[in-house]
C-alpha cells in the first residue's frame, strides 16, 4: 500500500474518515495551525457524550474526498492533534474546527499519526473505529461505523 504524501500543498484529508479511506492512499494537507489555535483547548477527562458517524456518511465523505484536516497546535506550541475542516455539512455530529486527539485509545498529534491509524484499521478489516474530539474545553468520544 502506497502512503500518502504529506507535502501536497492542496491535497485533502479525509480528516477523521479518513481512518477507512486510508486504503485510498488520500494525499494530505499537513500544514500547522497558528499557535493561538488551541488557545482554549485544555482536553477534560471525562467526555461531554458520544457521537456515532453512521456508515453511510462516512461512505459520502469517502466518495466525496470533500473534508480536510490540519495539524493543530497549542499555544505553548506542543502538537495538539487534527482540526477538522468540511465535516459540519454532513450533519453527522462533526464540527468544524473539532480537533481529533486520539483514535483507537493512540494520540493522535498529527496528521501522520491519523493516517497510521487509519492504515492500521483499513487492514484489520474494523468495522467501527473509535476516537476521542476536542471541542473548545470538551472532549466526546467519537465512533465511526465503518463501510463494509
Amino acid at each position: 500500500m502506497r502512503r500518502p504524501d504529506a507535502s501536497a500543498g492542496s491535497a485533502r484529508l479525509l480528516a477523521l474518515p479518513l481512518v477507512i479511506g486510508a486504503s485510498l492512499c488520500l494525499p494530505l494537507a499537513a500544514r500547522a495551525e497558528p499557535r493561538d489555535a488551541g488557545a482554549d483547548a485544555k482536553p477534560s477527562d471525562a467526555p461531554k457524550g458520544t457521537i456515532v458517524v453512521p456508515a453511510a456518511v462516512v461512505q459520502r465523505v469517502i466518495d466525496k474526498r470533500d473534508v480536510s484536516g490540519t495539524n493543530a497546535v497549542a499555544p505553548d506550541g506542543s502538537a495538539l492533534g487534527v482540526r477538522l475542516v468540511g465535516v459540519s455539512k454532513y450533519k453527522a455530529g462533526l464540527r468544524d474546527g473539532d480537533i481529533v486527539v486520539s483514535v483507537s485509545g493512540r494520540k493522535t498529534p498529527n496528521v501522520d499519526a491519523i493516517v497510521a491509524a487509519g492504515i492500521l484499521a483499513a487492514s484489520t478489516g474494523a468495522s467501527r473505529l473509535s476516537g476521542r474530539i476536542l471541542r473548545g474545553t470538551a472532549t466526546y468520544d467519537v465512533v465511526l461505523e465503518l463501510p463494509k
